[in-house]
């Protein structure tokens, strides 16, 4: 699942994970996410801005993910560095914006074994 709420951001990642094989779920905001979660329990990885509009963030996304019990791999990405968040999860892996095809494709592989 990919959550973006810049759509041409979200487009550009979409189509980097569609060209390397992966089938891409969307969604614009942590609010979203949880519901399609809810209902599509085949996603394997989340890959999520921490700043989305219209509802949760992407580290409340990832701390509701865990008290549900879902312990999928996560990827939050920021243009802003991991350490300005006093409530940034653990075993969450960090990439930054703006990043490139091979860094998160890179990050995904690694966190997908």
């Amino acid at each position: 699942m990919l959550v973006e709420d810049d759509l041409e951001a979200q487009e550009t990642t979409r189509l980097i994970l569609e060209e390397d094989g992966y089938r891409v779920i969307t969604a614009m905001n942590g609010t979203e996410a949880l519901l399609l979660l809810a209902r599509e329990r085949h996603i394997i990885a989340v890959i999520s801005d921490i700043h989305t509009k219209g509802g949760i963030d992407g580290i409340q996304l990832v701390l509701r993910l865990r008290q549900a019990g879902l312990h999928m791999p996560v990827i939050l990405t920021s243009g802003d560095l991991p350490n300005r968040y006093g409530d940034y999860p653990e075993s969450v892996t960090f990439v930054p914006k703006p990043y490139d095809r091979n860094t998160i494709l890179g990050a995904l592989s690694h966190l997908l074994g």
